[in-house]
């Protein structure tokens, strides 16, 4: 029985002796500190902010800590477990207290200051066309805040629509955007003005002159034309009708400062002055002898040439005012050219912004995405290296086990040996 006791006591005393180092090394894990980066920082509001906790210790301890964020106003104000802070864009708060507690041993913590201060935007405003007018100056607003915009059309254009990403959001020349929580910009679009065109009709109620230039002539609104009233020879101008109103017997008439259709026309009769002239010298010729024949052929000749001549004039004026208005169509395509121009100017104007916003979204679509792809990268490695390093520590332990159940096996077989021994003797 003694021997029994020894044995016991002997176990006990082998095993305390090969066990200490590892009672000693889990007594021993500790924390000393905990830190945090950065320990003060300037944060936006609708924006994130990354923080780092540093823990120090001894003999295999915990890095984990706790995260936590105090102060906010807004429940949309959080830290998450891995440190990001996010903060809203309604937080009212100025000053954040972002808290890293030890997971190992709560009595050590450390503290940061977020001291939250308005994001700032910019808001581009640019017109389509800068001959078509002009828009309120774009600038640097806090986020949150409203911004009224006004565009003013110059004469001969009107102002058509508010524009952003190649989208209409607005029709009115002025109006507010509301709540800015991030960069915009926005374009205003003019177009020119077609003016209105009149139609003034010209024409002739009898024979004996005509009236230029005639028929309908179109005429833009706030234009003018003149017209010339022309009796053939031996004819006078009888009467000229305005829009239906007698004016007298004149000879010309002109439109001003055109704003509607109208009407033009000429009555011509003959001239009995003419006439009576015309029969006197008959008359005269007739009692003058053979020898005057010869002079009143040779007049007559004359008469005819100065009346050829005359007509030749006639219709050289006629010709000039014809080509007067030929001009007007030819000025009317020219205006209709130059719109062409400046539209197709416009519409490349368009499709370089357009293709400059493309290219601007594609590039920071793919920034955005090799930041994704790195952070991705650096969360794996630095899970693979968490896995990795578990893993070691699970192999650790399990190495322990396996050394201190031989060590045990061993003790047992030799106590079991002795013991036999002694009992044997």
């Amino acid at each position: 029985m003694n021997y029994t006791i020894k044995f016991f006591i002997a176990l006990l005393l082998f095993l305390a002796a090969a066990f200490p180092s590892m009672a000693a090394s889990d007594a021993s894990s500790s924390i000393s500190s905990v830190a945090i980066s950065p320990g003060s920082i300037v944060v936006t509001k609708n924006a994130t902010c990354t923080f780092t906790a540093t823990v120090t210790g001894e003999n295999d301890y915990s890095s984990e800590v706790v995260w936590s964020v105090s102060g906010q106003t807004s429940q949309s104000t959080f830290i998450d477990s891995k440190g990001v802070l996010n903060v809203a864009s309604d937080e009212g708060a100025s000053n954040l207290i972002v808290k890293a507690v030890s997971r190992q041993d709560s009595a050590y913590s450390a503290t940061a200051l977020a001291v939250v201060q308005n994001a700032t935007y910019r808001v581009n405003i640019t017109v389509n066309d800068a001959n078509g007018g002009t828009a309120t100056e774009g600038k640097t607003v806090n986020a949150g805040e409203n911004m009224t915009l006004k565009a003013t059309p110059k004469e001969g254009w009107r102002f058509v629509e508010w524009k952003e990403n190649d989208k209409s959001v607005n029709t009115n020349q002025e109006f507010t955007i509301e709540n800015i929580t991030g960069d915009r910009n926005l374009m205003a679009v003019f177009e020119k003005e077609t003016p209105k065109t009149y139609t003034v009709t010209a024409s002739v109620s009898s024979i004996g002159g005509i009236i230029t230039p005639t028929g309908a002539s179109p005429v833009p609104t706030g234009s003018w034309i003149g017209y010339a009233i022309t009796p053939d020879r031996g004819y006078r101008v009888r009467m000229v009708y305005v829009d239906g109103t007698a004016i007298g017997a004149a000879t010309s008439y002109n439109f001003t400062d055109v704003n509607g259709d109208h009407t033009i026309s000429a009555e011509f009769e003959p001239d009995p002055a003419q006439a009576q002239t015309d029969q006197n010298q008959t008359a005269q010729n007739q009692t003058q002898g053979t020898s005057l024949d010869k002079d009143q052929n040779t007049d007559q000749t004359g008469s005819q040439q100065t009346e050829k001549t005359d007509g030749e004039k006639e219709n050289k004026d006629n010709s000039a005012e014809d080509k007067a208005d030929a001009v007007k169509p030819e000025e009317n395509t020219s205006e209709k050219s130059d719109k062409k121009d400046k539209d197709a100017a416009a519409k490349a104007e368009r499709e370089k912004m357009e293709k400059e916003r493309m290219e601007k979204e594609k590039a920071e679509a793919e920034k955005a995405e090799r930041v994704k792809l790195e952070k991705e990268k650096r969360e794996r490695e630095k899970a693979q290296a968490e896995e990795e390093a578990a893993q070691e520590k699970a192999e650790k332990e399990r190495q322990k086990r396996i050394f201190f159940g031989i060590a045990a096996a061993i003790v047992a077989a030799c106590a079991l040996g002795v013991f036999l021994v002694m009992r044997r003797n």
